[in-house]
């Protein structure tokens, strides 16, 4: 990779992470998905308050006009149509004196019920960019690397890194910065099927490695015998399958 290539994905990464960061905070805070929320709103002088509308994150709107639980001067409502997750905005009105009749408030439903924060926001963020910069390098590495264990610890690399990357995507769906369940539901998908790889590519690698050791052995044995380093592979390579397609 050229380096302003990589100068650009630094550039762009950086990016992103300053302008998500800017994200503001929630009223209520965040809430996990499935469980009810108290609905809350503070009114001195008012003798009622009334939940009027709450709009998901989908974009609908739905028309409660409930009266609130009057508290001291609080007015509290539960509500447990927390079902999907995303930004929540909900609009109460009362009859303050000296104050907007109407106020609208926010909460967001994550699936762990964890709010991001900006310094988490911005640390998840660089892990991540900072994962897929090493996903790259590896990858790139692995089809320019020419010696066989090269290829095969970068091979590895790759996968590792490919499952770290996932889960971390993953978990940040989980905590509601993706907005939605389907890129959520697909980095979760990516990352048990790379993790369930992992075994049969264990044992595959176990095969390889005892292939190369076999061959090895036996083109080792015929050096010893005199054969010149050219004819002794080729036989090798022949009697081990010809893997090595002859080079």
């Amino acid at each position: 990779m050229k380096k302003k290539e990589v100068k650009k994905l630094l550039l762009v990464l950086v990016l992103g992470i300053f302008f998500i960061s800017l994200t503001s905070a929630y009223d209520l805070g965040s809430v996990k998905q499935g469980e009810c929320v108290d609905l809350y709103q503070h009114c001195s002088d008012c003798s009622f308050v009334n939940v009027t509308s709450i709009k998901y994150p989908n974009q609908t709107i739905i028309y409660l006009n409930v009266e609130m639980e009057k508290k001291g001067y609080d007015f509290i409502y539960n509500y447990c149509g927390n079902n999907q997750s995303g930004d929540y905005f909900y609009t109460v009105c009362g009859d303050p004196t000296d104050k907007d009749p109407c106020k609208t408030f926010s909460y967001i439903v994550t699936e762990s019920g964890v709010e991001m924060s900006q310094a988490r926001t911005t640390s998840t963020l660089g892990l991540i960019g900072l994962l897929l910069i090493f996903l790259v390098f590896s990858i790139v590495g692995l089809f320019k690397v020419e010696d066989y264990r090269g290829k095969f610890a970068l091979y590895w690399v790759s996968h590792v890194l490919m499952i770290l990357i996932c889960f971390v995507g993953w978990q940040i769906g989980v905590e509601g910065l993706l907005g939605g369940m389907a890129l959520t539901g697909i980095f979760r998908i990516m990352f048990w099927v790379f993790t369930i790889a992992v075994l049969p590519m264990i044992i595959l690698s176990g095969a390889w490695i005892f292939y190369i050791h076999t061959f090895n052995e036996h083109f080792q044995k015929l050096v010893d015998k005199g054969m010149d380093t050219e004819s002794a592979f080729k036989m090798a390579n022949k009697k081990s399958g010809g893997w090595f397609n002859g080079k």
